[in-house]
């Protein structure tokens, strides 16, 4: 009788572990959201991800919010964004934006000074917007590929430059 190597099937199963959680997260993602004019634009760039990393009591409740996360919104949430006087604002919000009807949270839970829109004052970096149609679809986060990005800089909220770039941009 044959028996399997017990130190092979250890790296084996060892291998597994490591590599299957990767896989559960290797999914394109819901984006959020941007009207600029009136047009809707999905964003490659989660702004509301550095006020919840900076102010733990807005990411506790916004945790509490979530009650079905899934493998295209591994954050739970969708953020409504709008340019407006050259300026970032967070319009609205849903969690467990994979359900047929998500729910949308009062901004004043996260920010308790205002009902809404909020100005965006925490975010500064890059906004990046794919335009034209997908030229490759890749399977996780926001990889796809698209014919451009529109790339719109921000400082504290506000908008500094924009410009239009053929290949992805870092962030």
């Amino acid at each position: 009788m044959h028996y399997l190597n017990t130190s092979f099937l250890t790296r084996v199963i060892g291998l597994l572990i490591f590599i299957l959680p990767g896989a559960a997260f290797a999914t394109a993602q819901i984006p959020d959201d941007l009207v600029i004019d009136g047009k809707r634009h999905a964003i490659f760039t989660e702004p509301l991800r550095l006020y919840l990393e900076n102010n733990k009591q807005a990411a506790e409740i916004l945790r509490k919010e979530i009650s079905n996360t899934c493998s295209a919104s591994w954050r739970g949430y969708r953020g409504f964004w709008q340019i407006t006087d050259n300026k970032l604002y967070l319009i609205k919000l849903e969690v467990d934006p994979c359900d047929n009807q998500p729910d949308l949270i009062p901004l004043s839970k996260l920010f308790p000074d205002s009902k809404g829109p909020v100005h965006a004052h925490w975010f500064s970096g890059k906004l990046i917007i794919p335009q034209g149609k997908m030229v490759e679809y890749v399977h996780m986060g926001y990889g796809s590929k698209y014919e451009s990005y529109l790339v719109i800089s921000i400082e504290q909220g506000k908008i500094t430059a924009s410009k239009i770039v053929k290949n992805r941009p870092d962030h």
